[in-house]
């Protein structure tokens, strides 16, 4: 936690104060459709 976490840095304005700072998700859910179709193959979660 600490600085890595923080969002705002105090006595800033403009960018990149209140920028959240989130790498991409693309590979992540690329992932994620994955796993829930491994999921649904394996009969460990609902097929909706």
């Amino acid at each position: 936690a600490g600085s890595q976490a923080r969002l705002n840095m105090r006595g800033s304005v403009g960018a990149p104060n209140w920028m959240w700072r989130m790498k991409d998700l693309r590979a992540f859910a690329k992932r994620i459709k994955q796993m829930r179709s491994d999921l649904v193959r394996a009969d460990r979660i609902n097929h909706d």
